[in-house]
């Protein structure tokens, strides 16, 4: 009996722990990156791990030194002696994101988990699959599928300013109140979810009444409907129902019943799709745009020149148009300050601070500015091994002085009205990551003009256009030095200090005479 017990000791204990040293020590000797400089691994087992608390604290400050130190590529240490190489550099970025197509997916840890929660879909997809799944989803994404969103971004915008002036938000025209923002801004979102004949939520009909504060069964539940759609998959009257329809349900479905081989999604690919779609559909705007609009208003209140110059183009565009009609596109993109405004507050504050890929294959990243490796060696590029985890720093690169120049971390949208031509251009806009780059980058960047995990700018646009036609935003009494990124998995405002206090973004608002 003792003997058998001890046997299972031994296989239960010994030859895992003797599995998993020995794995522990293969990596670490076989790591490919140690020719590179990089900051120093704090602990053997753990890594950068041991220094998380200072990784958290804010988003790019130990990020920022380690760059500034080493260059824009450098080896920094993870869990179990394996090593993750950094990167900032516009022309690796290029490499990854661009000129390689599929060859660095995300990490197979990724993958898994989002395989786990979502199933086959297009944010777990890779190579020709992920290929497939984004041609049969293109057209629920055109720009003129988006546009309609427009209008109810207007409304909905129009009802928060009415909203803020029936509750007396005010002490005074005079004085104005300080208000969290973070509180009102995401209200936006899930009524135009709510009403919105184009997204997987068209079959509802509903009025969330979020701007409102009513509470609703729904409002509450929409977190887990990710999960009821895999379990409760949406019924249809087959073919008619869905001709001509270019809501995302829609084309999910004629994607199931086409014949074509490069367009075709199976059933249980449709079920993955609408298990991600809802569930980012509703939850990911209300954190993407809520922050990407926070910090915009964040900035005009620090620099109430630049406010009073996007006022100026407001009301000059408003005379044109007239008092009673709604801006549309071509109005918004006409005003070149209120889009540079845009435009740097995407670049200083990107709200996926950075992005994990893996090479599928030995590999050579090139480099636009060369590093010195551990040896004094000047590196032009990196070979990288099969497995390689790379980490993009989006923060760090829409900082950087070699592409941004010397001011590049101070707030200047001036640098986009007179725009040079990059070295090495990347992503789908202004030259920044913030929508990531290449076959990976968001299938609906344009409606990011609208709302969704894929969509924004639209939305910026009219939101903004909205609240600064109708109110002044400045620092409260407190001022606004105490506000940090805080790096939770997007970048959030939090006051430092009180994070216990949640997302917070305090400024003072003011109607407009």
């Amino acid at each position: 009996m003792l003997r058998t017990l001890t046997q299972a000791a031994f296989a239960l204990i010994v030859i895992p722990s003797a599995y998993i040293i020995f794995g522990f020590v293969y990596r670490y000797y076989q790591r490919s990156l140690k020719f590179l400089r990089g900051p120093p691994r704090p602990s053997l087992l753990f890594g950068m791990m041991m220094i998380t608390f200072d990784l958290l604290k804010e988003v790019g400050i130990l990020e920022t030194k380690w760059f500034n130190e080493y260059g824009t590529a450098f080896r920094t240490s993870s869990c179990y002696g394996e090593d993750t190489l950094m990167i900032a550099d516009p022309r690796a970025i290029q490499y990854v994101f661009h000129t390689s197509g599929y060859r660095f997916p995300k990490g197979r840890d990724s993958q898994q988990v989002t395989k786990m929660l979502f199933g086959r879909g297009i944010v777990w997809a890779e190579g020709e699959v992920h290929n497939r799944q984004r041609k049969a989803l293109n057209p629920a994404f055109s720009a003129s599928q988006l546009r309609q969103f427009l209008d109810l971004f207007q409304r909905s915008t129009s009802r928060l300013a009415k909203k803020w002036k029936e509750e007396e938000l005010f002490d005074g025209p005079s004085n104005g109140k300080v208000i969290n923002v973070t509180h009102w801004l995401p209200r936006i979102t899930l009524d135009v979810i709510g009403e919105s004949k184009a997204t997987l939520l068209s079959a509802f009909g509903y009025d969330f009444g979020a701007l409102d504060g009513r509470a609703n069964e729904l409002g509450e539940i929409f977190k887990h409907m990710f999960a009821d759609s895999r379990l409760y998959p949406e019924q249809t009257n087959g073919e008619e129902d869905l001709k001509g329809s270019k809501d995302v349900l829609s084309v999910l479905l004629r994607s199931n019943m086409t014949a074509d081989p490069k367009k075709a999604l199976d059933e249980d690919e449709v079920l993955s799709q609408m298990a991600y779609v809802p569930r980012q559909d509703m939850r990911q705007p209300l954190i993407t745009n809520q922050a990407t609009t926070t910090w915009l208003l964040y900035e005009l209140g620090k620099s109430l020149k630049d406010q009073s110059r996007v006022y100026d183009e407001i009301r000059e565009m408003r005379s044109r148009i007239g008092p009673d009609v709604e801006p549309i596109a071509s109005d918004y993109d006409s005003m070149p300050f209120f889009n540079a405004v845009i435009k740097e507050g995407l670049r200083l504050h990107p709200i996926v601070p950075a992005l994990i890929r893996q090479a599928a294959s030995d590999d050579v990243i090139p480099l636009e500015f060369p590093v010195i490796s551990e040896s004094g060696e000047e590196l032009s590029q990196i070979p990288v091994s099969k497995g390689q985890r790379v980490s993009v720093s989006i923060s760090v690169y829409n900082r950087l002085t070699q592409v941004w120049g010397k001011d590049a971390n101070e707030w200047n949208p001036e640098r986009f009205l007179h725009e040079t031509k990059k070295d090495t251009t990347l992503g789908v806009y202004a030259n920044l990551m913030t929508f990531s780059a290449g076959v990976r980058a968001c299938i609906g960047w344009r409606f990011a003009l609208v709302t969704s995990p894929f969509y924004m700018l639209m939305e910026l646009q009219a939101i903004l256009f909205g609240l600064l036609e109708k109110f002044e935003f400045s620092p409260g009494p407190e001022g606004l030095d105490d506000i940090q990124r805080v790096p939770a998995g997007l970048m959030i405002p939090m006051k430092k200090g009180h994070w216990m206090d949640g997302i917070q973004m305090p400024l003072r608002v003011k109607v407009r005479d």
